[in-house]
């Protein structure tokens, strides 16, 4: 048993430095590296090590059960505990996606205007505000495209930046987004415009995430999260959760 716990010991302290090579980041300075050496720990040390204990202590099966199956029972157990960490940490994540079902969004005003730049770019201005009910806490991200038959724009993005929200109604909010028209796809005579708004719902690889991403990074069994910290479940991303079209009509002078 003293020859699992330093073992065990081993794996905590080969932890720890390289959560400070990487800053406390789920990925390490060294992806590459650090993956490399954590597969040999976890994998390949325990059964060298148990086969080296058979040959110089035998009965060859006894020492070789007596340091390997402590090892494993250790690695289950840890194991199924930060796979039901990170499943509880996406089923929140769901839930937050569930309640959205049930909040509002609405425009209440949208303005533009022709503005000219330090470096003499001319562009157009625009003036959302809008308002908001219900929608679960966190972070969201708004998005406005453009659309012109007359010019064949198709949802060209002209901006979009992420803001707070927290529970409520009669929560109002003011956007800003600029669309350069220097350019011959604006320059159709007669073409007019349309402002469309998408709403997002912003996931951040917050304390939380980097706790799992952590803690699951070092699971030798029922693994989803790799060896370098990486998720195909928990990462920086934004869902889509409803987009107005059209909210707003113009043309350029």
């Amino acid at each position: 048993m003293t020859v699992v716990g330093v073992y065990i010991l081993t794996v905590i302290a080969f932890a720890l430095f390289v959560q400070i090579l990487g800053s406390g980041q789920p990925d390490p300075a060294l992806p590459g590296m650090s993956a490399l050496c954590m597969m040999i720990l976890l994998y390949a040390v325990p059964v060298a090590l148990a086969i080296l204990f058979g040959i110089l202590f035998p009965p060859f099966l006894k020492s070789f059960r007596d340091i390997l199956f402590p090892i494993l029972y250790v690695g289950i157990l840890y194991s199924f505990a930060v796979f039901m960490w990170r499943g509880f940490y996406i089923e929140k994540r769901f839930e937050d996606l569930w309640k959205v079902k049930y909040g509002d969004i609405h425009v209440t005003d949208v303005r533009h205007a022709i503005v000219v730049d330090d470096d003499r770019t001319e562009k157009v201005a625009f003036t959302v505000k809008y308002g908001m009910d219900d929608y679960p806490p966190g972070e969201y991200r708004l998005t406005a495209v453009i659309n012109s038959p007359e010019t064949g724009l198709v949802d060209k993005g002209i901006g979009a930046f992420n803001f707070p929200v927290q529970e409520g109604r009669g929560l109002r909010y003011t956007g800003h987004f600029r669309m350069t028209i220097d350019n011959e796809a604006y320059s159709a005579a007669n073409a007019t415009y349309d402002l469309s708004l998408v709403l997002a719902r912003f996931w951040p690889l917050d304390q939380d995430a980097k706790r799992v991403l952590v803690f699951s990074r070092w699971a030798p069994f029922f693994r989803k999260t790799d060896f370098t910290g990486a998720d195909p479940e928990i990462k920086e991303e934004a869902t889509v959760l409803e987009t107005l079209r059209p909210v707003y009509y113009f043309s350029l002078p």
